[in-house]
């Protein structure tokens, strides 16, 4: 996220916060800006909590070559990082309010497969049977 606009540059969705996950994300925020090509005197910046893949030493000979210079939040203080916690916690409300319009789907195309088949095993009984 560029802390000036609040864009979102680059993001993906993993399981695990490995190195090699910011690392992913980090090239796909490079070839989007095109940061590489400009040479200028104020370079990016990269600032994250101390989660284990931004403390890596993968992660350190990775941003040392792209040029990034990286800043560390203080331990338990997400303040420090709330635009992007806002959209983090934005993102997760999203994300649940899917899943549960799914699991409404869901529940409603069960109940009337039980009513289908309700009425087609009433269908089947021989008449006068109910």
């Amino acid at each position: 996220m560029d802390d000036f606009s609040r864009y979102i540059i680059a993001w993906q969705l993993c399981r695990t916060m490995k190195a090699e996950d910011v690392k992913n994300t980090l090239d796909m925020a490079i070839a989007e800006t095109g940061v590489e090509q400009v040479q200028g005197v104020q370079r990016p910046r990269l600032l994250s909590d101390n989660g284990a893949g931004f403390i890596s030493h993968e992660l350190k000979k990775y941003l040392e070559t792209h040029e990034i210079r990286h800043v560390r939040t203080k331990v338990y203080h997400p303040l420090t990082r709330g635009k992007i916690e806002c959209c983090h916690r934005s993102m997760k409300n999203l994300i649940l309010g899917i899943l549960k319009k799914r699991e409404k789907v869901r529940n409603e195309t069960m109940n009337m497969r039980r009513e289908l088949n309700r009425m087609a095993m009433l269908e089947a009984l021989p008449n006068g049977v109910s």
